[in-house]
């Protein structure tokens, strides 16, 4: 990953989801469905809702340079919504240290913070995260940073829905 900023506060956290896919023409709503037990399955739900490009390896290193650079979306906001949190119950861990689920969450960041700081502002991006309030604490927990409650200008958001 590259050496971008990144800060986990841009993750958001709420108590309620949207139920299915939503797109108006400048934004985009991903559902991230529940259950994705591996890896493998979750590379693959992002290839098929993204569009990722045919180059995609299906490893963390290709997810984190695809979703870091969406470029070939033509929205300007992508929102990821969570009913979960993918890959929880995974217990691999790697030399590191690190589980898929901290790495998932790592590649969310650096996903948020490089779209965002795109020098061309028409090919920049934002990209929003969401995740049951349940997996807070947790979230929290591996970066040690403070998280954000869904704020009130998104909960006006998700009615219009």
């Amino acid at each position: 990953m590259d050496s971008i900023d990144t800060n986990i506060s841009d993750i958001y956290f709420i108590p309620e989801y949207h139920s299915e896919d939503f797109c108006n023409g400048t934004e985009v709503l991903i559902l991230i469905p529940s259950d994705i037990k591996d890896k493998e399955d979750l590379f693959q739900v992002y290839s098929e809702k993204l569009l990722l490009p045919g180059y995609f390896g299906k490893n963390w290193d290709a997810l984190d340079e695809c979703i870091g650079d969406l470029n070939w979306l033509n929205y300007k906001r992508i929102i990821l919504m969570h009913t979960d949190w993918p890959l929880y119950s995974d217990k691999n861990v790697y030399k590191t240290g690190e589980t898929n689920k901290d790495i998932y969450i790592g590649v969310l960041s650096h996903a948020i913070a490089k779209n965002k700081a795109n020098p061309d502002t028409n090919l920049s991006k934002e990209v929003i995260v969401f995740f049951p309030l349940e997996y807070k604490k947790e979230i929290n927990k591996i970066y040690r940073g403070k998280m954000h409650l869904l704020i009130p200008v998104y909960q006006d958001f998700y009615k219009k829905i």
